[in-house]
């Protein structure tokens, strides 16, 4: 039986109610844009083209960490404005390939010549060093290339959020961590 037709009538589907089926159905079929993205470019080139050339399968408690992080983005955008910029999409054609991003938040800093970029992470368990995981620094550097941000005065911190709390890592100049880790 259909999952959403089966919560619909019954509140939930497999002990996960309604709204959270509905929420994501809703991210799952969300129209992406044309080319490729940075997190698919940081993920499986094969498993990108399959799901753009294929209909697929998933599990909805697979989708569950894709939604939490959704949720943490969507009280996220409710603090923009002002000097801060926050889910906007950059693409940049590379070698015939249109890539694209869209940094959880960009805020003008001082004068106006020194930005600061933050990507917000959920995790169930905040790091224990201050050292950001690769793929996230890789991520954030792509955005500032993606944006055209001068390195010299671009400061990233890539922002981990739990139910234990936040940490925020900044990364030093030229994409690592303050310590070089």
């Amino acid at each position: 039986a259909d999952a959403l037709a089966v919560s619909e009538a019954e509140g939930s589907w497999n002990a996960i109610p309604h709204e959270v089926l509905v929420l994501i159905k809703d991210q799952v079929t969300k129209v992406r844009p044309d080319g490729i993205s940075v997190t698919q470019l940081l993920g499986c080139p094969r498993k990108v083209f399959l799901e753009k050339t294929n209909d697929w399968f998933s599990s909805p408690i697979e989708n569950w960490p894709a939604l939490r992080g959704t949720l943490v983005h969507s009280l996220l955008e409710q603090t923009g404005g002002g000097s801060t910029e926050v889910e906007v999409r950059y693409e940049k054609e590379y070698k015939g390939v249109t890539i694209s991003g869209q940094p959880d938040s960009v805020r003008t800093l001082g004068s106006g010549k020194r930005r600061l970029l933050r990507d917000w992470k959920s995790t169930n368990k905040l790091p224990y060093y201050d050292n950001a995981y690769s793929s996230h620094k890789l991520q954030t550097n792509i955005y500032r290339w993606l944006m055209d941000l001068d390195p010299r005065f671009t400061e990233i911190e890539i922002v981990y959020i739990s139910m234990d709390g936040v940490k925020a890592i900044p990364l030093k100049k030229g994409g690592t961590t303050r310590y070089g880790r």
